[in-house]
């Protein structure tokens, strides 16, 4: 699931550098429909990440332990985040100086989720709450936990539908998407039946369907916000389907070795997309839209997964900075 929701990661920030042109001008044209689809399909992608997350972190007695999962969560998330800033924050400083542009923009930008790591500054939002999410399940019978999960999704929905925000890690995004990361712990946890895989199927074609028709209608709230566009009702249903489609399959295939750099791919992605548009963005023009989606959702995966592979083994290298994180006092 985290191998397929990376991908589609991709395809959203991919298909947007086309969709983007002719996305307020609806149009039953061949690339107005195909990349709208594309957007909307690939929707689940980071509501099925948060529900994963939500479906091992919530279910781990030991996570209940602040400082055990704290540090922990550091140096899985926090560190490696803080290294991709790090890295590549100089050169858009240095960009923004040759350009003539205030030096410091992209500074700002940062805490404002800039890069596309806004999902990592929500998520630590959420790694903050887990601890307490924990003890607060041991109190809670499974009906006030159930109870409270259908009104924290309404109120996700409605939040999401009248308000914007600038910062990834605002009490209403972190709060809208803790929606999800309850929902991924019961649905995976505590929910035994299984549903048809062709009710599923149909489901998500409707919903999917339902979402294209709204928007060719003209209501593009939920389309240009950084974070709504997660919470339109269809997409919710949509992701939650997705979600309960992959918890019914059973592979006899491990794909741990594959799974386990999805958090770096992201963080590599739209730095390997930006760079692969100013090199074949000019030859991109010359043929069919999708044929260069395509190809750009391809090359853009596999290059970030060489840049994952190589960032992991250095953090893997790295044991002696792991012991000197884990021994801050902050964790003692």
């Amino acid at each position: 699931m985290r191998l397929i929701a990376t991908i589609a990661v991709i395809a959203i920030h991919v298909n947007y550098n086309y969709f983007d042109k002719i996305a307020y001008n609806p149009a039953l044209s061949f690339d107005y429909v195909s990349e709208s689809l594309i957007n909307i399909i690939t929707r689940f992608s980071v509501p099925c990440f948060v529900m994963i997350s939500g479906a091992f972190n919530l279910n781990n007695a030991n996570n209940k332990n602040r400082k055990l999962f704290y540090k922990k969560t550091g140096w899985k998330i926090l560190i490696p985040t803080a290294g991709i800033i790090v890295i590549f924050l100089p050169f858009a400083i240095i960009k923004k100086i040759f350009a003539g542009d205030l030096w410091f923009e992209p500074i700002i930008s940062v805490f404002q989720g800039a890069f596309k790591i806004w999902f990592m500054f929500m998520l630590l939002g959420l790694y903050i709450l887990t601890p307490f999410i924990i003890k607060a399940k041991e109190v809670l019978t499974k009906k006030e936990r159930k109870r409270s999960i259908i009104v924290l999704c309404i109120w996700a929905i409605l939040s999401q539908a009248t308000s914007s925000y600038k910062l990834s890690y605002s009490i209403g995004v972190v709060g809208s998407f803790l929606a999800y990361y309850l929902l991924g712990d019961y649905l995976y946890n505590e929910i035994k039946i299984s549903l048809s895989r062709g009710l599923l199927i149909a489901i998500s074609l409707i919903m999917i369907f339902a979402t294209f028709i709204v928007r060719f209608w003209g209501f593009e709230y939920y389309l240009s916000d950084a974070y709504t566009n997660f919470f339109s009702p269809t997409i919710f249903v949509y992701s939650i389907s997705v979600f309960m489609f992959v918890k019914g399959v059973n592979s006899k295939i491990s794909w741990y070795r594959v799974s386990k750099y999805t958090f770096y791919i992201y963080l590599f992605h739209m730095f390997v997309l930006a760079f692969i548009t100013k090199i074949l963005g000019k030859y991109m023009r010359n043929i069919m839209n999708i044929k260069a989606i395509i190809f750009e959702i391809v090359i853009t995966f596999i290059a970030s997964f060489i840049c994952a592979i190589i960032y992991d083994k250095f953090w893997a290298s790295k044991e002696k900075w792991k012991e000197k994180f884990y021994s801050l006092s902050l964790f003692k």
